[in-house]
């Protein structure tokens, strides 16, 4: 086995896979390639948790994520999207108080390349007070966000934390404001895939 050409190929295929490319090589390869090589170095630990990742292995992804994350600089890009990361699984694991503190690290970070990942955090941090039902806080840190340089995506995604806030406080007003105004302008097809029936739902 030569470890360097196979991390190195296995890199590639991670950024491959998580490209949104298709292998039908299972994740479980580069566990064992982790092991017999005597280890991934940082970067690469942050590319196999995203093939966990992409492929539902939320465990191992987040196992991944928190050796990359041993080994990088906290500010640098890479930390905040291993970090954005572990969070998404963690919300995807139903532990949500977990992905708060997760997304509450970059949303606090004092590193001013970190702006982009500030918004993102933002956004996600709010899905995991809607889900962990902690709605005034949710309703706070929604209405803190800026959405001038927002893509139509992750303004959908922040519309609908919105909305669904509105809803489960009872402030129909505000969740017909929120549909009328903001979310129904946007196409349908840049709304996320996961939340279309529950959006659906709400209105």
């Amino acid at each position: 086995l030569d470890c360097e050409a196979m991390q190195r190929d296995l890199a590639l295929l991670a950024a491959f896979v998580r490209g949104g490319g298709a292998s039908k090589l299972y994740p479980d390869i580069f566990a064992w390639v982790n092991a017999q090589c005597g280890g991934f170095d940082p970067y690469e630990q942050l590319l196999v948790g995203d093939v966990f990742y992409v492929n539902g292995d939320y465990e191992k992804a987040i196992s991944f994520y928190g050796r990359a994350l041993k080994g990088l600089d906290p500010n640098e890009q890479a930390h905040l999207t291993a970090t954005l990361n572990e969070g998404a699984c963690l919300i995807s694991l139903g532990r949500y108080s977990e992905a708060i503190d997760a997304f509450l690290k970059v949303v606090d970070h004092p590193f001013p390349g970190a702006e982009d990942f500030k918004s993102i955090a933002t956004i996600n941090l709010a899905a995991a007070q809607v889900s962990a039902e902690f709605l005034s806080d949710a309703a706070s840190t929604i209405r803190q966000l800026s959405t001038d340089n927002l893509s139509e995506y992750w303004r959908g995604i922040h519309y609908s934390n919105g909305l669904i806030v509105h809803q489960k406080l009872g402030d129909y007003a505000g969740s017909d404001s929120v549909w009328q105004h903001h979310l129904r302008p946007i196409p349908f097809e840049f709304w996320p895939t996961a939340i279309h029936t529950r959006i659906l739902s709400e209105i």
